[in-house]
């Protein structure tokens, strides 16, 4: 056996060792699309860019901005309305990457979206209560996990 055949026998023998056990339904859709994705992805474990996602962007900006307000003193919370947007628009710019929209336009959109939810969460809150900061996002402190 020659030094390369011996190397190649190798490298699929290493290759092989890390194969993943399944296959996901986005590798599937991926491998359609391009099979050395998923092989860079899943075998070489080489993180590939991707465009961040306007929809997670919007997400994480209102939880943001709800997680600004509930830092407000109650007596700083009104009017309810107005102050969750004020707190959407001051997180916002924080969160959003210079790739995130495609066109200004649309993320006007999305910035019309997370306002809307805002203005829908507003009647159901009640601000007069001080929930602590972790509190307000649902984490509780490492103390109270015991």
């Amino acid at each position: 056996m020659t030094d390369t055949t011996t190397d190649h026998i190798n490298h699929a023998a290493e290759t092989e060792a890390r194969l993943p056990r399944r296959i996901s339904p986005r590798d599937l859709t991926d491998y359609r699309l391009c099979p050395r994705r998923v092989w860079f992805r899943r075998v070489a474990k080489v993180a590939l860019p991707e465009r961040p996602s306007p929809t997670l962007m919007l997400g994480n900006a209102v939880h943001s901005a709800l997680y600004l307000f509930f830092g407000l003193r109650p007596e700083d919370r009104q009017p309810v309305q107005e102050r969750l947007h004020q707190c959407l628009r001051a997180v916002w710019r924080k969160h959003r990457q210079a790739d995130t929209f495609a066109t200004r336009e649309e993320e006007r959109d999305y910035g019309l979206q997370g306002l809307a939810l805002l203005t829908d969460f507003a009647p159901k809150l009640r601000y007069e209560r001080r929930p602590t900061r972790s509190r307000a996002v649902g984490v509780r402190s490492p103390e109270k996990r015991r």
